[in-house]
């Protein structure tokens, strides 16, 4: 009976039990962290579209700013009470939307009509070819607006030079084109870094080149001889073949423009790497000049990385002024004669240390074969003796000067050094001395 007794006192001292399917009441605290997750990722999504996204769509479009409503909507009706309704007629059916929905679709409306897709993607205009300048003038604004000058805008836009292009334009113009359209069908160097030093003197310009790179075929072809920038000049070059043995740069072969006439300055070169050094003398003194490493030359591509510096070691014309510009066929050859364009290649300026080093291996080869008389082509050691002649004349104050000595004579001019590290079609730099 005690028994009894104490189960009954102990069902009337038990607290009360919570119906079953009873309501909790939510957390405000809940609700606000739902609404700002879903406004957070709405906004997000909408970023990502604005500013991430390539290639808009009018349909990603439209589905962004209907999320985007959406979501904002929700939000809003969770935080804030909602009593928004729209009512209409439309061919005799009464619609009517209220809460959530309405906010939302309110919003939509007055957002499209703000900004309509239309406005943001306007359907493509259908051209109408009708003749050859009509695809000609199509042409020639889809160049313009990447930039690029045609050759009469850009002659009156450049003030690097003027005689060039004023008393001496024929010839000039002539030059570049000449350079600019030499195309042969002759396998040549993939994706080659071209690096050219032009040093002026008191009377003349030498010109130090190197060429390295991977052969496109068995063999690869390389165009030696140069133009001179003034009518009646010459200009003098040889080629240096190198091979790589050990790790180490040796000299397998020179030859010059003299002896190499009848190949009209081009050389096969069958070692892969291609490496090799242009060594060119000019015998006209300019106090304006345009330098140009065309691209064309050693790579069918048309493509690589060019150095280009120009230093002067005559104290009473040091290089005054230079600018940069890629030059290249104009898509438009009929419209513009002549058939070139003009990009400027501002903000490529470097250091000619960097540019030195690129030459500083080639220099050692030349210079220790040259001291030991292993340079069999007789016209190529008489070049080298004058190239040496003229460093010596130019800092008579340097004593038993050799050539591995010409970067640190470069150090101490006024250079002008640039690169491109993706440079196509041809490089064109103008300067002035004086």
């Amino acid at each position: 009976m005690s028994d009894d007794l104490g189960t009954a006192g102990s069902a009337e001292t038990r607290p009360p039990q919570a119906p079953s399917g009873a309501v909790h009441q939510i957390n405000p605290k809940y609700l606000f962290l739902v609404a700002s997750i879903t406004v957070l990722v709405a906004l997000a999504a909408t970023v990502v579209y604005v500013f991430f996204e390539q290639e808009r769509e009018p349909v990603t479009y439209v589905v962004v700013v209907v999320l985007l409503f959406f979501a904002l909507s929700t939000a809003s009706s969770l935080l804030f009470a909602n009593a928004t309704a729209l009512k209409g007629t439309v061919m005799g059916v009464t619609i009517s939307i209220v809460g959530p929905a309405a906010l939302w679709f309110a919003g939509m409306l007055f957002f499209f009509y703000m900004l309509p897709p239309e406005k943001l993607f306007p359907p493509e205009q259908s051209l109408d070819l009708e003749s050859i300048d009509d695809v000609l003038q199509i042409a020639a604004d889809l160049e313009r607006r990447h930039g690029w000058a045609s050759y009469d805008d850009w002659k009156t836009e450049q003030k690097t030079v003027r005689e060039l292009f004023d008393d001496e334009e024929s010839h000039t113009l002539s030059s570049l084109l000449a350079i600019m359209f030499e195309t042969k069908d002759l396998s040549k160097v993939i994706e080659p870094r071209v690096t050219t030093v032009f040093v002026y003197f008191e009377q003349g310009v030498i010109k130090l080149q190197r060429i390295h790179g991977s052969r496109e075929g068995a063999k690869a072809h390389i165009r030696f001889q140069s133009t001179p920038t003034k009518e009646g000049a010459t200009a003098k070059s040889a080629l240096f073949i190198g091979d790589q043995r050990f790790g180490q740069l040796v000299l397998e072969k020179s030859i010059t423009d003299l002896t190499a006439r009848g190949r009209r300055g081009i050389e096969e070169i069958s070692s892969d790497p291609v490496d090799c050094f242009i060594l060119t003398i000019y015998d006209d003194p300019v106090s304006e000049d345009y330098l140009v490493v065309n691209m064309r030359r050693f790579s069918n591509a048309a493509a690589g990385t060019v150095d280009l510096a120009a230093a002067s070691l005559d104290p009473s014309f040091p290089i005054a002024d230079s600018s940069l510009w890629y030059m290249k066929p104009a898509l438009s050859s009929l419209r513009h004669p002549p058939p070139l364009v003009f990009l400027d290649a501002r903000d490529k300026e470097t250091d000619i240390e960097r540019i030195n080093q690129q030459l500083q291996p080639w220099l050692a080869v030349l210079d220790s074969n040259f001291r030991a008389g292993r340079i069999r082509d007789e016209t190529a050691r008489q070049l080298l003796d004058k190239v040496m002649a003229k460093f010596s004349t130019a800092v008579p104050e340097e004593e038993s000067l050799s050539i591995v000595d010409i970067p640190r004579l470069l150090d101490r001019t006024r250079v002008r050094a640039y690169q491109l590290p993706r440079a196509e079609y041809a490089t064109l730099m103008l300067l002035r001395r004086g």
